[in-house]
């Protein structure tokens, strides 16, 4: 995403398990995003609840993000999480780097 300069708001995953059977979820953030803590939770949130109610062995699991922004478009900022995002945005474009 950050590659395109673009962000996402809503995740999805596709699971499959052993016997082929697909399931899908997907879950709508409160902003649009390219910070990988911004979709950790969610993720993780999603999996856990596909885990728990198949408990089967898992085969796939893909992970995508859509309603994308286009390129550059405005941020709605948030009023106290200012430097939070500052923070994240240059950790994450270090990592982005290596």
């Amino acid at each position: 995403l950050r590659h395109t300069q673009r962000r996402g708001r809503c995740l999805t995953i596709k699971y499959r398990t052993n016997d082929f059977a697909t399931y899908n979820r997907s879950k709508t953030i409160h902003s649009d995003s390219d910070c990988f803590d911004d979709f950790w939770s969610p993720v993780t949130q999603l999996l856990s609840t596909m885990f728990n109610a198949n408990r089967k062995p898992v085969r796939l699991i893909g992970i995508g993000v859509s309603e994308l922004t286009e390129p550059n478009a405005p941020r709605q900022l948030q009023l106290f999480d200012q430097e939070t995002l500052e923070h994240n945005r240059k950790l994450e474009s270090i990592t982005d780097n290596i």
